[in-house]
């Protein structure tokens, strides 16, 4: 789930991670994580013999730099710049990015709210409180015992949400950004074109190449732009 727009339109506030996360009414990943916890329980009590493991993990693409929101202080600093890796089993991961297994809402919602304080947001002319990188949250959710169709054998089955709050294009001479500002409208419009290169030519009848490589971003949410995934942009 992609939520794209200029600055200022509501992106973060739709994600529901405008500041803190209290509760799961108060945005789309808030929802989507309390929907999870709730169908995952409800399975659990049909079928009690089913083990449900949920890791999360949450980062941030600073001017082209991949950062762990929830490393420490001391973490962050000396591992500022997280590289992306590609497994034939895993698909594309973040080196070294910490996951941590939760085991309901509220473990999530703490984990949320710590990635939130490490945020990178400014103040500009368009928007108060403007997020200034891209934000991706990653649930991974590994099922095992489930029974098959045909119910005489069981199945494991492992799938991965992506929750991205897009960090706002804009007018440099609408902002009046300048110096730190700047450098960071920039990047930010330049990873977002990457990303529009990518949208148009999946969109193509006949594609003969889909520039994934052209920023961090596109590189990182490759596999759940194309392929089987199934994705939807707000």
């Amino acid at each position: 789930i992609f939520a794209y727009g200029q600055t200022g339109t509501g992106k973060t506030y739709t994600m529901g991670i405008l500041e803190s996360v209290q509760d799961e009414h108060a945005g789309i990943i808030p929802r989507a994580i309390a929907q999870i916890f709730e169908y995952v329980q409800s399975e659990q009590i049909a079928n009690g013999n089913i083990e449900t493991k949920i890791t999360l993990s949450f980062l941030q693409i600073y001017r082209e730099t991949i950062q762990d929101l929830l490393a420490s202080a001391n973490q962050r600093y000396s591992e500022d710049n997280l590289v992306i890796r590609e497994d034939p089993h895993r698909g594309f991961y973040v080196a070294g990015l910490q996951e941590f297994i939760v085991r309901d809402y509220s473990e999530a919602e703490a984990l949320l709210n710590l990635g939130l304080e490490n945020r990178a947001l400014a103040s500009t002319l368009m928007n108060a409180t403007s997020s200034r990188s891209h934000t991706v949250l990653t649930l991974h959710i590994e099922q095992h015992g489930l029974l098959s169709e045909n119910s005489k054998s069981k199945k494991n089955v492992r799938s991965k949400l992506l929750m991205v709050d897009l960090a706002g294009s804009e007018r440099v001479r609408r902002t009046v950004s300048k110096g730190t500002r700047l450098d960071e409208a920039r990047s930010i419009n330049t990873s977002l074109s990457a990303l529009g290169n990518v949208i148009a030519a999946l969109a193509q009848e006949q594609v003969t190449h889909v520039p994934y490589r052209d920023s961090k971003l596109t590189r990182l949410l490759q596999d759940s732009l194309g392929g089987t995934a199934s994705t939807a942009l707000i």
